[in-house]
């Protein structure tokens, strides 16, 4: 969001109730659905395995559009996402890239973007990690970012103990509070609008 707009990132975004507190959200493009059509999803359509599941998501996600539809675009560090993505109609495009690995293609720097005016970034971001680094970046590039209040998403159950134990540790000592989240076995993340 530019820093000449008047409306908050996070007043543009109170109308999207279904987003708050959902408990089965398993990859961002679940998100994506939230913010255009604010309808909880079952667990089930976060593993579209079938055809014929992505065809009926499809029919589904259409037909609770609400107007003015945004141009959405995708970005997911795994292909089935991505895909499952583009074939319900969640997104218009979408790139398959881990920028925690390696920088953006050029693809993904020059014609993502390319033609929008005044993008809003929507940002999940996993609470044992800071987002001042990122959000500073933004910030240097014209943008206000702002966490959404009240909004945590479980993005995974944690695999062992230790990594628990590991997640809680890290939550705590950003000073959030990991009970019901991480503290119950679950990877969980911050949802952040720029």
């Amino acid at each position: 969001m530019l820093n000449n707009q008047q409306q908050s990132a996070v007043d543009q975004k109170a109308n999207f109730t279904g987003l708050y507190n959902h408990k089965y959200c398993r990859c961002s493009n679940d998100s994506i659905n939230y913010l255009i059509g604010g309808r909880p999803l079952p667990q089930s359509w976060t593993c579209a395995a079938h055809t014929h599941q992505v065809l009926a998501d499809r029919v589904f996600f259409a037909s609770r559009e609400r107007p003015p539809k945004p141009m959405v675009l995708g970005l997911d560090r795994t292909v089935h996402a991505v895909r499952y993505a583009l074939g319900a109609g969640l997104i218009d495009a979408g790139w398959v890239e881990d920028l925690e690995v390696k920088d953006s293609s050029p693809d993904l720097r020059n014609d993502a973007l390319q033609d929008i005016k005044q993008p809003l970034g929507r940002y999940t971001v996993i609470r044992t990690s800071s987002y001042i680094e990122i959000a500073t970046d933004l910030r240097d590039q014209g943008h206000v970012t702002e966490r959404l209040p009240g909004v945590v998403l479980r993005q995974r159950r944690l695999a062992s103990a230790q990594e628990q134990s590991d997640a809680v540790a890290h939550v705590a000592a950003r000073g959030l509070n990991p009970t019901g989240l991480e503290e119950m076995g679950f990877v969980c993340a911050d949802v952040f609008i720029s």
